[in-house]
Formats: structure tokens, sequence, C-alpha cells
């Protein structure tokens, strides 16, 4: 804030400026005063005639500070358990047999929900071009995770419909990481040689193979739905951490202590 006098130049109006007192108590709700300093300034301005006139000024400089109680408590608390909660939600199983349904839906709903905390955010910052203020980049930031979940997370739905579609056998890693066993393989004869013997030894060879390929269709669906299990733990887990690390370097060092 500056104030000074058009009317009086320098030699005939001096300004002494004297540091305000700033009230001990607090009397607003929203706002907190840092600190409030007074300096003279000299200033010269060209006249109408071509000369030069000097003035004094006196400047205020008020520095005050938002409080955040009511952001945190209105946006950032809910918004990071929203995010988190629906990261888990998002990799985790909805039955006892590892279903993936509704896992698009729960991600759709949480960036319906980020877009209406994102709503509340606008209605609360300034109108300016000049940068996006500390929550508006933590709501986009949060934004993005739940978009890179969802990305995941239907990358690895269609991965998993796809082997199990075309019956792929695991690699090697896959059978090593899961320490998955391979289907013994007994062979049985009958030492007894007859036309009847022969032709149930032949239906007992094909129900046997038949049994053997089923089973085994059933193991490599359980070992890549353990693979997928793995593969769902870990993106949980990582995106938990770049979320609770993005959120700590925000604040951390943007809030000045």
């Amino acid at each position: 804030m500056e104030f000074s006098s058009w009317s009086y130049q320098i030699d005939q109006l001096h300004h002494i400026a004297k540091d305000p007192m700033i009230p001990n108590e607090d009397t607003n709700s929203e706002w907190e005063i840092k600190s409030m300093t007074a300096e003279t300034v000299r200033k010269i301005y060209g006249g109408t005639h071509g000369q030069n006139n000097e003035y004094e000024e006196i400047h205020f400089n008020l520095k005050i500070r938002r409080k955040p109680l009511y952001y945190i408590v209105v946006i950032l608390i809910p918004t990071f358990v929203i995010v988190n909660v629906s990261i888990i939600g998002i990799f985790t199983p909805h039955g006892v047999q590892g279903d993936r349904e509704e896992k698009v839906s729960l991600g759709l709903t949480t960036l319906l929900t980020m877009t209406v905390i994102l709503d509340m955010v606008t209605g609360e910052m300034p109108k300016s071009a000049a940068g996006v203020p500390l929550l508006g980049r933590f709501v986009l930031v949060e934004t993005v995770i739940c978009v890179i979940a969802i990305a995941v997370s239907v990358l690895t739905i269609f991965l998993h419909e796809r082997v199990i579609y075309l019956s792929s056998s695991p690699p090697q890693w896959i059978d090593r990481w899961m320490k998955g066993k391979s289907v013994s393989e007994e062979s049985h004869s009958l030492l007894i040689n007859s036309p009847c013997i022969e032709e149930l030894r032949s239906c007992l060879e094909e129900l046997r193979t038949h049994l053997t390929e089923m089973k085994r269709e059933e193991e490599i669906k359980i070992e890549w739905q353990r693979f997928f299990s793995m593969v769902d733990i870990i993106a949980m887990l990582s995106l938990l951490a770049i979320n609770f690390f993005l959120t700590f370097i925000m604040f951390r060092f943007a809030i000045p202590s």
C-alpha cells in the first residue's frame, strides 16, 4: 500500500514512517497477519514543463497468510482418503476367485468425485492465469494418479482375459516366480491283452488324457490368476507409495515453516 501527496513535493512535505502495531488478538478466522512494515521512498516524476518533481511516499508492506485448517479438513484430507481407498478398491479382487468386475466403474466414480472436488477448489481459487495454486495442483495430481490406476487395472484385466482365452501357458520365469508345479505324468499299463481290454485301455487313456488336459488348464488358469493378483498387489502398493510421496513433497516444500 502506497501513500503520498501529489500536491506537495519533498521540499514542502516530509513524511515520517513508523512501523504499524499488529494486534495480538486473532480477529479473523480466514487470514493471519504475519508482518507489516513501513518505509519512506523518494520518487522523481517528470513535470509538465520538462522539470523533475521529487515526491516522498510511504510504502506499507503487509504480509498475510491464509489459515489452512478449513482447506485441510474439507478438501485435502477427503481427497487424499478417497484416492487411497479407490486405489485399494481398484486393485482388490471382488471375490474369492479373484474376480475383477466393477473395477472400471469404481475408477470412473472416483474420477467423478475428483471432478466435484476440483470444482470446489476452483470456486475458492482466484481467477488468475499467473499460476495454479497449491490446492489446485494437489487435486490435479490426485486425478492423474486415479487415471493411472484405472489404466493399469484395465491393462491387467485385458491381458488376463487374453491369456485365459488363448489358453497360453505361463513362461518359465512366472513358473519359477510363483513356484508352480507341472502336472505329473504317470503311465499305467494293463498286463492282460485282449480285444475288450485293449478297447477299455484305449477308453481309459482317452479319459485320462482328457482329465489331464482339464487339470492342466485349471492349473494354468490358477497360475495366471496368482500372477495377476501379485501384479495387482504390486501396482496397488506402488501407487499408494507414489501418492504418499507426492503429497508429502508438495506440502512439505511448498508451505514455509
